[in-house]
């Protein structure tokens, strides 16, 4: 057992004479950033029908989608910058256990559709914006975005990559050291 012991250490202290020192290296982060301007806006409508008879939940449903679109056709929005989503139905039951009838009660179906708008021209929001609240049952969402974010944030992360290499030349001078060329030099 005592030789075993003695033989891995020799192997250890062998490899470890004959291992070079790893390469000296620095390591650096940046970041950059760029001012974005928004010219578009994307409505997200989730329009909501209630009714104890499903088909007059799905009228009441048909009757809000027909106004969001009869507002974004007066507001002149292509027709592929609308999409409607496909409807779903809940059950609303009252939150009151009935131990006379049974359990809870039935309350209405809650039939929900999602509408997406884009808007291209944001001068316009308040238009948009007070277009949409007319109809009742609806939450209205929105974001604003860029039609020239991907070039952007690929420009952003173009300087950040030359104030990283800029930094980490800065130290190594700083240290002493030369850099060598690297493929940002080239």
């Amino acid at each position: 057992m005592k030789s075993l012991v003695i033989a891995s250490f020799l192997f250890v202290t062998a490899g470890a004479a004959t291992a070079s020192p790893p390469p000296r290296s620095i390591k650096v982060s940046a970041q950059a950033s760029e001012r974005i301007v928004p010219d578009r806006v994307r409505w997200r409508l989730v329009l909501n029908a209630r009714h104890r008879d499903l088909t007059k939940a799905k009228a009441a449903s048909d009757r809000q989608i027909h106004d969001v679109l009869a507002t974004t056709r007066r507001l002149a929005v292509q027709p592929s910058d609308v999409q409607t989503g496909k409807p779903s139905i809940d059950k609303e039951y009252s939150d009151r256990y009935s131990s006379i009838e049974g359990g809870r009660k039935f309350v209405a179906y809650v039939l929900s559709r999602t509408v997406v708008v884009r808007q291209r021209t944001p001068k316009r929001f308040d238009d948009f914006f007070t277009g949409f609240i007319k109809s009742r049952n609806m939450r209205v969402d929105y974001e604003l975005a860029s039609s020239k974010a991907a070039n952007l944030q690929a420009k952003a992360q173009a300087n950040a990559v030359i104030a990283a290499h800029a930094k980490a030349r800065a130290m190594v001078e700083a240290l002493g050291g030369k850099a060598r060329k690297s493929d940002a030099d080239q």
